[in-house]
C-alpha cells in the first residue's frame, strides 16, 4: 500500500525538478516555434489574395524602371535624397 497520498512527490531532488522542467519547457518553445514557422500569417494570404493575375509583361516593365531608377541612384550621388527631406515631400499639400 502506498504510504503518500494520491499526487505527493517524495524524494525529488531540486536539480531533478528543475532539469524535468527545464525540459519540458525546451519542448514546448521548439514545438512552438515549428508551429509559427509552419502556419503562414493571415495578413500575408490576404495580401496574396489582392495581387491580379500573371502579368509577366507588367512585371518586366516593373523590373525595368526599378533597375533603370537604380542606375541613375548609382550614377548620381544627388539623386538621394535624406529620410527627412523625404519625409517632407510626403507631407506637401
Amino acid at each position: 500500500m502506498n504510504a503518500h497520498p494520491k499526487g505527493t512527490l517524495s524524494n525529488v531532488q531540486l536539480g531533478d525538478l528543475e532539469q524535468i522542467i527545464r525540459t519540458a519547457v525546451r519542448q514546448e518553445v521548439q514545438a512552438e516555434f515549428a508551429r509559427l514557422l509552419h502556419t503562414p500569417s493571415p495578413i500575408v494570404l490576404e495580401y496574396w489574395l489582392h495581387e491580379g493575375p500573371e502579368d509577366e509583361i507588367g512585371d518586366e516593365e516593373l523590373v525595368t524602371e526599378a533597375l533603370e531608377m537604380l542606375q541613375v541612384y548609382q550614377s548620381d550621388k544627388s539623386a538621394w535624397i535624406s529620410l527627412d527631406d523625404f519625409e517632407a515631400e510626403l507631407t506637401k499639400e
